[in-house]
């Protein structure tokens, strides 16, 4: 009678125990998963990330065409790239203003995003400027100033991407449970 007694006794300890650590990590996963929800998918996702997508994929087209439009010997592509390169800043201020939601985040993420910014547009004004010259020595260098260029765009968008992903594993770790099932660990 003493070990029914216990075994009851246990099993009801064991359903409260069980309860509590659903309830707790059911809140937990609750509250990731708003924040997670709310600012990455309803905030950054649509304000930062796709237009800044857009961008990239726009302006390595245009650049792209720009640069097969013209033949060495052509007098107006100067004023070509130069309306590129002011077209390209105003599109890049304007993204670069809308990203200041990423100060919600952390400032070292919009700062680090500014920066790959002024980087990207230093090296589409290189390209550019060299690309206009017109002299015959611009020729054989022309593509493969091009692909830089095109390169640097890609490299933007990567570099900017991994920022978002490592600030998003820091701010919600992976959690996986251990063998038991019911304890979180941070998976490193």
């Amino acid at each position: 009678m003493w070990i029914t007694v216990f075994v009851a006794f246990f099993t009801f300890i064991w359903r409260i125990y069980a309860f509590i650590v659903g309830r707790r990590d059911r809140s937990y996963e609750r509250n990731i998963s708003i924040e997670d929800e709310y600012w990455y998918r309803g905030v950054i996702l649509p304000t930062c990330l796709e237009p800044l997508l857009l961008f990239v994929l726009d302006q390595s087209d245009k650049l792209q065409h720009l640069n097969n439009r013209f033949s060495v010997g052509s007098d107006s592509k100067g004023d070509e790239y130069k309306s590129y390169l002011e077209q390209f800043q105003k599109e890049k201020r304007s993204l670069v203003n809308r990203s200041i939601v990423l100060e919600v985040i952390s400032s070292d993420v919009y700062s680090s995003v500014a920066q790959l910014f002024d980087d990207l547009e230093d090296a589409v004004t290189e390209h550019c400027a060299i690309s206009s010259l017109g002299s015959d020595s611009v020729d054989d260098t022309r593509y493969e100033k091009y692909i830089v260029t095109e390169e640097r765009f890609f490299t933007f968008l990567r570099d900017v991407y991994q920022i978002f992903v490592d600030q998003h594993r820091q701010i919600f770790p992976v959690k996986q449970k251990t063998a038991r099932g019911r304890l979180w660990k941070t998976k490193d």
